[in-house]
């Protein structure tokens, strides 16, 4: 048994790799004892992942490429986006010329295409 001063001074010891206060409570392990516990968490944690149960946490590497890929789609589909909007406006361009084209003509015959069925015979088909 080993004894020891914490900052307070009071007297400490350690038994068993274990640290004990004055009340004989513990209050901490010894450096060795701590790296057995985080070996045998590291052991039981292995073999969750190898049971399938936990996943491995992914490294700050792996993370970075993922996210890499997932602009890289990104950019891909807002390219995509952009050349659908570029076919649209100019397929929106022609039918706006066509339309002139036709008012254009209608006006030149003198004749709107709005008169030329005022006289019509509209059936209903109800």
């Amino acid at each position: 048994m080993e004894n020891l001063y914490n900052q307070t001074n009071q007297i400490c010891y350690i038994q068993n790799g274990r640290i004990y206060n004055y009340l004989n409570q513990q209050i901490g392990v010894v450096t060795e004892e701590y790296n057995k516990a985080i070996e045998t968490a590291k052991g039981f944690q292995q073999k969750l992942i190898e049971a399938g149960i936990i996943t491995k946490p992914k490294t700050p590497e792996e993370i970075n490429a993922e996210i890499q890929e997932t602009l890289k789609q990104t950019q891909t589909m807002m390219l995509e986006m952009s050349n659908t909007i570029v076919s649209l406006n100019a397929k929106i361009n022609k039918l706006e010329e066509n339309k002139n084209v036709k008012q254009a003509n209608s006006n030149d015959n003198g004749k709107s295409l709005s008169t030329t069925r005022k006289n019509a015979v509209v059936e209903s088909s109800l």
